[in-house]
């Protein structure tokens, strides 16, 4: 979104993202690896609340912490 507003000479924009750059690990640059970054330090690690229809248990909510945000999970 940022890219097309940005498209408009007469718009200022300003995109902040939070966490650091993703260093080109291999788990970013190759597809097969996709996911692998869920958990990892570049992940919020965020946890949804207990869920009834699966026994109490939770599940993942991941959020990329990184320039590029989820995509580069």
């Amino acid at each position: 979104m940022a890219n097309r507003l940005s498209e408009n000479p007469a718009v200022n924009v300003l995109l902040l993202e939070a966490g650091p750059a993703d260093n080109n690990e291999p788990w970013i640059q190759i597809p097969f690896f996709a996911g692998q970054g869920v958990g990892s330090s570049l992940d919020w690690n965020l946890q949804t609340v207990p869920q009834t229809y699966l026994d109490g248990r939770t599940r993942a909510l991941p959020q990329g912490r990184v320039l590029g945000g989820g995509t580069v999970l």
